[in-house]
């Protein structure tokens, strides 16, 4: 009589249960890190981006004068928002274009002169509005004044709303 004992082949239903499970923990392995990627990209970018800030509305409204004075109107006009409004001389227009601004900008030249320095004086930001409603001391030939600016945050850039004069 035989004492050693035989052992039984592995069925195939033991190897495709081995497999399977192989096959879950190398996914799991290989997922959790991409996942974990995934949320640590998405933290840090959406950190990295740098919150609006009231300085910028004064920059956006600053680099509009500037293009204005320098006569370059397509530049300035994109710096304005869609619809935004103008009143010159107790009369509102929509700037609805670079033409309708250079217009309006030309005629401000003919009567008062052309616009020699602006300086930004005063400003205030009412938190949640996402409006900055500030004050820019512009000078012409014919002497200085100040126009009252509102610039709104559109689409993640600050664009200016209204002003009471050019």
């Amino acid at each position: 009589m035989n004492t050693e004992t035989q052992t039984a082949p592995a069925g195939p239903g033991r190897h495709r249960v081995l497999w399977t499970i192989l096959a879950v923990l190398g996914g799991l392995l290989v997922l959790i890190p991409v996942a974990l990627y995934l949320v640590l990209f998405i933290g840090f970018e959406s950190a990295d981006k740098a919150s609006p800030t009231v300085g910028d509305a004064f920059t956006a409204a600053r680099h509009y004068y500037q293009a204005v004075q320098q006569r370059d109107y397509t530049t300035a006009y994109s710096y304005i928002a869609p619809q935004a409004t103008m009143t010159v001389n107790g009369q509102t227009s929509i700037i609805d274009s670079a033409t309708t601004l250079a217009a309006i900008a030309q005629t401000s030249d003919q009567k008062d002169g052309p616009i020699t320095s602006f300086t930004p004086t005063d400003g205030s930001f009412e938190q949640g509005k996402l409006i900055v409603d500030m004050i820019m001391r512009v000078t012409r030939s014919a002497g200085s004044y100040d126009v009252h600016i509102q610039v709104g945050l559109s689409n993640g850039k600050w664009k200016i709303l209204h002003t009471d004069s050019l």
